[in-house]
């Protein structure tokens, strides 16, 4: 069956084997690298490499060699060094971990908390397959491990079982200089798992430092990595649970409770680049974040990481993806601005906002305004920072600076007197209290409109005005943001049928809808200005029943059908010709993919991606070519 090659001294796996069969453990290879005596005459005193290739002449010249060949191996080197690590036997010392099965109860009770979820497995699994853990460094700096050995006493004579010999403590013997202490410091993980008592005084506390105790230990959460959860987050969990309060054997739940450092702990993802590395210094592939404040700010670095990074997930970043933070604080400083530029000289402040005066499109970012408070509340929460975001974003972005400013611009230009300060008392009520939720989020920039808006009149920092915990009492209408919402899609429609026909913003059109019922139609009459403005058309009929004999280009939304006349605004011939052109290309792609594809060679040989890619390439173009030939057809017609 062949022999197998077992050095207990010299490698961790063939030692587990070496103990379960009571082998001899002999060390060959000494602590500066070079081989010892029972390594034989011909070896002894030589360096680890220097002998590997005498090893292999002697082999050689006694006959004893195969043959050699060259292969990949899977090396260890020293970070630090740059040098081979050498796997050899030596005396270490070992901590048996305290409170076990308590510190698994904490987590599957709940008691602490993951976020994500999944983590507890992790943490889970780590302490059911535990080992003693060796505490022992040989560094130049750190905490000195709590060793003394009796002076006079060989070191190999030393009897660790003995208290004469040796002595363990952290408090130092009282005759001190009969001993001395080990050299050796502790893992620095050792050290970091008493951080959340030791930081507070423990273990003999002033009084001062008591107070601190009793009101910050257990603390809340913990934030931190993955990559550390046995080594940090576990061993602070079993730390406190042995050390903090009186020595007991069992805890009780209430106990365990009692003693923990945290409450919750929140994984977060590694920052990688776009490649998928996670990066470091060593790749020179790390991005720092100084640079990045002074090109966008640290608000834009800080909501961009918050924005595109999913709970517990890793992160892909390069710079370009910075300018999602940058964006968006331009955009609510533009919208700051508007706000402020048309309250001078207004009376807003003493608006009493009423329900009943309320239009529909008021109904509707107040709705949206008490649904973001209750998304973004839910998610932090939750410790789903990258939702609440995103919750934020899609708020001030769409709900408040593409739809409602835009619906306010003409109250604010052209309304009367009372409706300019209604729409005014609004927009202030909205954007103060979306700042107070963005806050947290983007600290600078919202502290920074707090005053220059002036809301510091009534509370002096945003960062002690009250946080909006649930949604403002006014009542509103179901039924109508149900309708604004659909307004939105109406002229979204709009749009895109300008956009179809390249008609520019000065250039008016005929819109007429089809209203699903008349209801419907009823709120479209009366809303009619705030669409046709947002449309650019020049007459909006609304109508139940629609002549089809007057063909025009369309689109469903979700209050009905849009049509827009083209005539007299658009050069028919040219589009004719233009489409036509259009269509020809279409299909002269057509027949060159479907060529392909049923060319059997070409599906069997071809790799799998590029047969898929050609088939979804024809899906594309015979949807093109359905709408080209839907347009032309329209456009001969009109």
């Amino acid at each position: 069956t062949g022999c197998l090659k077992v050095t207990p001294a010299h490698d961790k796996n063939d030692f587990e084997i070496g103990q379960r069969h009571n082998l001899e453990i002999i060390e060959v290879i000494d602590e500066k690298g070079i081989l010892n005596d029972l390594s034989g005459d011909q070896f002894k005193g030589l360096d680890r490499f220097e002998a590997r290739n005498k090893v292999v002449d002697q082999l050689e010249k006694d006959g004893l060699l195969i043959g050699k060949e060259d292969y990949d191996n899977t090396v260890g080197f020293s970070e630090r060094a740059d040098v081979v690590i050498e796997p050899r036997l030596s005396i270490q010392w070992f901590l048996k971990y305290p409170k076990v099965e308590e510190a698994k109860k904490a987590v599957e009770k709940d008691i602490i908390k993951f976020h994500p979820d999944r983590w507890k497995k992790t943490y889970l699994h780590w302490l059911n397959g535990i080992q003693d853990w060796c505490i022992s460094r040989q560094l130049w700096w750190g905490h000195r491990i709590p060793v003394w050995y009796k002076k006079g006493i060989p070191k190999e004579q030393l009897d660790y079982n003995n208290s004469e010999h040796v002595y363990v403590s952290v408090t130092p013997p009282e005759n001190i200089e009969e001993w001395e202490q080990d050299p050796d410091v502790l893992d620095t993980w050792a050290s970091s798992y008493l951080w959340p008592m030791a930081n507070l005084g423990w273990p003999h506390p002033s009084d001062l430092q008591q107070k601190e105790i009793n009101l910050w230990y257990p603390t809340s959460t913990l934030v931190t990595g993955f990559d550390i959860i046995f080594f940090w987050v576990a061993r602070m969990i079993m730390a406190g649970l042995e050390l903090f309060g009186d020595e007991k054997d069992e805890l009780s739940d209430q106990d365990i409770k009692d003693r923990i450092p945290f409450k919750d702990v929140y994984i977060h993802g590694t920052v990688r680049d776009d490649q998928g590395r996670k990066m470091s210094k060593s790749l020179g592939n790390s991005i720092d974040p100084l640079d990045i404040i002074n090109l966008y700010s640290s608000d834009a670095l800080r909501f961009s990481l918050l924005m595109i990074t999913s709970t517990g997930q890793d992160v892909y970043i390069n710079n370009d993806k910075f300018e999602i933070g940058r964006n968006f604080m331009t955009k609510i400083w533009n919208a700051a601005r508007f706000i402020e530029m048309h309250s001078e000289n207004s009376d807003y402040l003493n608006y009493i906002l009423d329900d009943k005066s309320f239009s529909p499109d008021d109904q509707y970012i107040l709705s949206k305004l008490n649904n973001v408070i209750l998304e973004v509340n839910e998610n932090i929460n939750k410790y789903r920072f990258n939702d609440a975001s995103l919750s934020l974003y899609d708020f001030f972005w769409h709900s408040f600076c593409d739809r409602y400013l835009e619906y306010a611009k003409p109250i604010l230009f052209k309304g009367s007197d009372d409706q300019k300060l209604r729409t005014l008392s609004l927009l202030h009520l909205v954007f103060k209290t979306g700042i107070r939720l963005l806050h947290p989020f983007m600290p600078f920039l919202t502290e920074e409109l707090w005053e220059g808006m002036n809301y510091n009149s009534e509370v002096n920092r945003i960062i002690i005005a009250p946080w909006p915990e649930k949604s403002l009492s006014y009542k509103l209408n179901n039924k109508v943001v149900e309708y604004v919402e659909g307004k939105f899609d109406l002229i979204r429609i709009g749009r895109i049928l300008r956009s179809d026909y390249n008609l520019n913003l000065k250039q008016e059109a005929e819109f007429i809808i089809h209203a699903k019922n008349q209801e419907i139609e009823k709120q479209i009459i009366d809303d009619k200005e705030s669409i046709m403005a947002a449309i650019k058309a020049s007459s909006f009929d609304v109508q139940t029943k629609i002549d089809n004999s007057n063909v025009m280009p369309s689109g469903i939304s979700k209050l009905g059908d849009l049509y827009m006349s083209i005539k007299g605004i658009v050069d028919l011939e040219s589009e004719i010709l233009k489409t036509e052109k259009e269509l020809n290309e279409v299909n002269i792609h057509l027949v060159n993919i479907e060529k392909k594809l049923n060319n059997k060679n070409f599906v069997e040989r071809a790799p799998e991606e590029v047969v898929e890619k050609q088939k979804l390439m024809l899906i594309d173009l015979n949807e093109k070519n359905k709408k080209l030939s839907l347009t032309l057809e329209m456009l001969k017609k009109a």
